[in-house]
């Protein structure tokens, strides 16, 4: 199967003025996010510099909780380590938004989802 190029999603909406910060990136994949519980089994839905979402059988964390957690992305030989606060929750799908994450970890995402959104498609990645 070709790559595709990384398509920007839209961005949601609310009385007319944007709500995202940064576009983000679909992803496709089987992933697992480390938060006090233990390692927890995702489907990761999409990424962006300033949050995710993501879907999980496992794990519904509570809206406006803060977590610290460690993301596996593909791509990524290492986990990010990332203070998320839980924005959105939809039966098994949560939407996170990124708090506090160190330099280095925000220059491999960053260099993950391509300097602007658009020069490189993740693993992972499709165009839905």
């Amino acid at each position: 199967m070709a790559k595709r190029a990384p398509t920007q999603l839209s961005a949601i909406h609310f009385n007319g003025r944007e709500r995202r910060r940064s576009p983000r990136v679909r992803y496709d994949v089987e992933t697992y996010i480390e938060v006090s519980e233990g390692k927890l089994d995702v489907h990761l839905i999409d990424v962006s510099q300033s949050g995710c979402s993501f879907s999980s059988d496992d794990w519904q964390p509570k809206l406006d909780e803060s977590y610290q957690m460690k993301l596996a992305l593909p791509g990524c030989d290492n986990q990010l380590s990332i203070k998320v606060k839980i924005c959105s929750r939809l039966g098994t799908k949560s939407g996170v938004e990124f708090v506090q994450m160190d330099a280095v970890d925000s220059s491999r995402l960053q260099e993950l989802l391509g300097a602007d959104g658009q020069d490189t498609a993740p693993p992972g990645f499709f165009s839905g």
